[in-house]
């Protein structure tokens, strides 16, 4: 139960908007549990690597994710959080 999640920065039971840097390209991300991942409806458990990332950062900060290329990594700034509805 996500009930009267906060949205002040990233956490379990959050939906992230980001924007890659510098391409612009925009994406959404779902945190949830660890039995949740679902990565082509873009929800992600919060032991991934990406929430692991994302987790507890504020709107405006730009993030170190891991990107589908084996060991490299990519910027994304976080536009905006917002709780997730079941």
């Amino acid at each position: 139960d996500f009930k009267g999640v906060g949205t002040e920065t990233v956490g379990i039971g959050t939906i992230v908007e980001l924007e890659d840097v510098p391409s612009g390209e925009k994406e959404t991300f779902t945190i949830l549990g660890a039995w949740d991942g679902d990565v082509e409806k873009g929800i992600i458990s919060y032991l991934s690597e990406a929430a692991k990332a994302l987790i507890g950062r504020p709107v405006g900060d730009v993030v170190e994710l891991p990107s589908d290329s084996a060991h490299q990594k990519r910027n994304a700034r976080i536009l905006a959080i917002r709780a997730y509805v079941a």
